[in-house]
């Protein structure tokens, strides 16, 4: 099944839907809610779906800039009901988000133990036109494997020593490394890569949904926070949604749709 959008140009005032409702003539479970816009310049932003009347809360924004939040929903719609989207804010009109898009995936019931799969995590090469992936991440190992036998060659340099250390290259040029518990950049930038922050560029990518960017120019991911990261079992749904990086058998840091966690940032590389 397509994913349906849910997307309100301009500000979202408190108690407004998103335009947009959709409905499926069998029974749907709900999987996954990817949430892109503009958060609210001060106040909070709660977002719920609204299934036949009742309201579930899916995100929470407070004020933090450019927003992009992948959320599971795992709630059951029954066929022939009506599924919207409603914000309701805690601030000043003036102050609400705007430029707010959800993209909500949905599966048949008959089939969602089936269905609902994680995306693929890849790292993958952009340059003008050329756009493919280089490496496949694999969750349960914490492992990246060429996609093809040297199609990495002259691209990228990925080292890996198993859950000891991590390191990698745009082309010759070292921009990443994990190693003694740190995580080293040469720059990291906060935000997203535009047109003009330079090619070629390394992408990874969880499914369609970049999490990080990493430029002649630094790393771009959307935030970073210095913080333990969270430490996940398979049985989690965020543990497949996520690049896990090791140093000396310790996780060091966590990259996804949110952005980064480390344990501890050091720049530029040593």
């Amino acid at each position: 099944m397509n994913p349906v959008i849910y997307q309100r140009p301009g500000f979202l005032i408190s108690g407004e839907y998103l335009p947009g409702q959709y409905r499926w003539p069998f029974d749907v479970r709900l999987s996954t809610a990817l949430l892109d816009g503009e958060s609210p310049a001060e106040g909070v932003l709660t977002l719920s779906v609204e299934i036949g009347g009742g309201l579930t809360p899916v995100f929470t924004v407070p004020a933090s800039g450019h927003v992009v939040l992948q959320r599971p929903v795992n709630l059951l719609v029954p066929a022939n009901t009506w599924v919207r989207w409603r914000g309701d804010f805690t601030g000043p009109p003036e102050a609400a988000a705007n430029n707010v898009a959800i993209t909500l995936h949905a599966v048949p019931q008959s089939i969602a133990g089936v269905a609902t799969l994680p995306p693929p995590l890849t790292l993958q090469w952009h340059n003008g036109l050329e756009r493919f992936v280089l490496f496949n991440y694999a969750p349960a190992t914490h492992t990246f494997t060429e996609d093809q036998p040297g199609i990495a060659s002259g691209r990228a340099i990925l080292t890996q020593t198993g859950d000891a250390s991590f390191s990698l290259a745009l082309q010759a040029l070292e921009k990443m490394r994990v190693a003694s518990e740190n995580f080293y950049l040469e720059e990291l930038i906060e935000g997203t890569a535009s047109r003009s922050a330079l090619f070629p560029r390394l992408v990874f990518c969880a499914g369609p949904f970049p999490c990080a960017t990493i430029t002649p120019l630094g790393f771009f991911t959307r935030t970073f926070t210095e913080a333990d990261p969270e430490i996940l079992l398979p049985a989690d749904l965020d543990f497949h949604n996520r690049f896990e990086f090791y140093s000396g058998g310790q996780l060091t840091a966590v990259l996804d749709v949110n952005g980064l966690t480390a344990t501890e940032l050091i720049e530029p590389l040593p």
